[in-house]
């Protein structure tokens, strides 16, 4: 654990941010990607909270409050899984702009075929 950071140091910083009792390899993960106690602090202040390994998925990914706001901002109301997959796939919110929405397909007028039925 020492050779990835995990010090009583380490330990105490995330039982101050509510986390206690973890085990090791939850200690070694979190270290490794490089939560911290402040990280976490932060992320709540942000208005994301959670449990430690979603701050494991976030901080591996690169998700930071300033990342997440600029959606909040943008009228969007994201899910923790959410702000994971958009940030690991290198969205932001430039990008969801300049895609437009698909508009939805009309419904076939009644008594048509629909081309999907063709035989």
């Amino acid at each position: 654990m020492k050779a990835v950071g995990v010090t009583p140091q380490y330990i105490r910083e995330l039982g101050s941010a509510g986390f206690s009792n973890l085990n090791v390899d939850d200690l070694t993960e979190a270290r490794a990607v490089g939560v911290t106690g402040e990280y976490i602090q932060s992320m709540r202040a942000a208005g994301l909270g959670g449990t430690l390994d979603e701050f494991v998925q976030m901080r591996a990914v690169g998700v930071t409050p300033t990342y997440a706001d600029q959606f909040r901002r943008a009228g969007y109301k994201l899910s923790l899984e959410k702000l994971v997959e958009l940030k690991a796939n290198n969205i932001d919110i430039e990008e969801l702009r300049r895609v437009p929405p698909t508009p939805p397909r009309p419904p076939a007028p009644p008594g048509h075929k629909d081309d999907a039925d063709d035989d």
